[in-house]
C-alpha cells in the first residue's frame, strides 16, 4: 500500500502530475505486487544459507524509507552468453 503514494510522489515530480499521478499509479500497483511475492519468497527462504554474492531484490528494504524502489540489477539482467574461443 505505501508504494502508491510514494511513487505517484516521485513520477508526479519527475514527469508533472498529468502524466505522473496515471504513471505513478499503474507503477506503484506493480511494485506492491512486487513487494508482496518477493516478502513471500524471503519468508520461504530465510533458513537457507545466502551465497557470497548476494544482493537484496528490491532497495530500499521497506517501503516506508526514503527513495525510489528499484529493483536488483541481478534479477532483471540477461544471462550472459557463453563466449566461444
Amino acid at each position: 500500500m505505501l508504494e502508491l503514494p510514494r511513487t505517484i510522489y516521485y513520477e508526479t515530480k519527475q514527469q508533472g502530475p498529468l502524466l505522473g499521478i496515471p504513471a505513478g499509479f499503474l507503477a506503484g500497483f506493480g511494485l506492491g505486487l512486487m513487494r508482496t511475492v518477493v516478502g513471500a519468497y524471503e519468508l520461504l527462504t530465510f533458513p537457507i544459507a545466502l551465497p557470497d554474492e548476494y544482493k537484496p531484490i528490491l532497495t530500499p528494504d521497506f517501503p516506508f524509507e526514503q527513495g525510489r524502489t528499484r529493483v536488483s540489477p541481478a534479477l532483471i539482467e540477461r544471462p550472459k552468453e557463453a563466449t566461444h574461443p
